[in-house]
């Protein structure tokens, strides 16, 4: 008996062994305080806090998110395939030594687009229920010279062409490239000068539901 009483003394329990195996006594003996529950809380309020101040409350805001969303998300896209064609042209002409002015332009206009302007931006994005008054027509007007601007400029672009091939500038075999491009620039004319730009018939609807009622 005295012999078992020994042999039970000098061995520990089990439940004392992983006591001993803890990484420290602070740990062993950490129990959760009213201090550490109102920390929890205060850090979960101020996350969900953050979140609704991010969140847009303003409906014309929301509503012209929603209207930008899918251009935001194509724009960096449509940038680098356009870098791309434009380079891709310049070199193949480089190669069959067939490159011109326009070539160059194009190029220009692409790698100025790519480097200047590589985030998508919109006034739309200013607008909202306390300015939309005042911010409306004048982005009505911005829009419409934008676009007469435009349509003016790409006329001009498609006469010049059209009068270097009736007086034969550009060579044969290079005719029929040209004529496809004049009539695609003349195309974009017309379409512009009668047609109004996707943000001038937004900037319409909004003036028809919030404005003119």
């Amino acid at each position: 008996m005295l012999f078992d009483q020994e042999t039970m003394e000098g061995w520990r329990s089990g439940q004392s062994q992983q006591t001993v195996n803890l990484p420290s006594l602070a740990l062993r003996w950490f129990k959760s305080s009213s201090l550490h529950q109102i920390i929890l809380f205060l850090i979960i309020f101020s996350s969900f806090s953050w979140s609704q101040d991010k969140a847009i409350k303003d409906p014309i805001q929301l509503r012209t998110y929603y209207f930008l969303e899918e251009t935001d998300l194509s724009y960096k896209k449509d940038q680098y395939f356009s870098f791309i064609q434009s380079s891709t042209n310049v070199g193949l002409s480089l190669l069959d030594e067939s490159i011109s002015g326009m070539t160059y332009m194009f190029f220009g206009f692409s790698l100025y687009s790519f480097v200047q302007r590589p985030i998508f931006r919109s006034d739309l994005s200013t607008l909202s229920v306390a300015n939309l008054s005042d911010e409306l027509p004048r982005l009505q007007k911005k829009y419409k010279r934008t676009r007469s601007i435009s349509t003016a400029s790409t006329l001009f672009s498609a006469v010049l062409l059209s009068y270097l091939l009736a007086t034969d500038t550009f060579s044969k075999d290079k005719k029929p490239t040209m004529i496809g491009v004049v009539s695609q620039i003349f195309s974009i004319a017309v379409t512009s000068f009668f047609f109004e730009s996707s943000e001038e018939q937004y900037l319409r609807l909004l003036k028809k539901e919030y404005l003119d009622n």
